[in-house]
């Protein structure tokens, strides 16, 4: 049995599920169905990221009112 590295985050690995992401919606259905209203819908998140998870990062982030988080290269959106 061959097992796969969660941490092995290569090039070919993140084409492969970005691909896969890209041509179908059963991953955004679960986790939409899994989390109902905790599910970010609006930013497509490519993971289970809640909107609590999201909440948690900016207050940890600590932005002042006229600072701006600017997100470069880490997917589509989302965590």
């Amino acid at each position: 049995m061959t097992t796969t590295d969660p941490f092995d985050f290569t090039t070919e690995r993140a084409d492969r599920f970005h691909t896969s992401y890209a041509a179908g919606e059963l991953q955004r259905r679960l986790y939409a169905e899994a989390f109902a209203d905790e599910y970010p819908a609006e930013v497509d998140p490519t993971s289970s990221c809640t909107w609590s998870v999201l909440a948690a990062m900016l207050r940890g982030l600590r932005l002042g009112p006229d600072e701006i988080l600017v997100d470069l290269g880490s997917s589509g959106g989302g965590h």
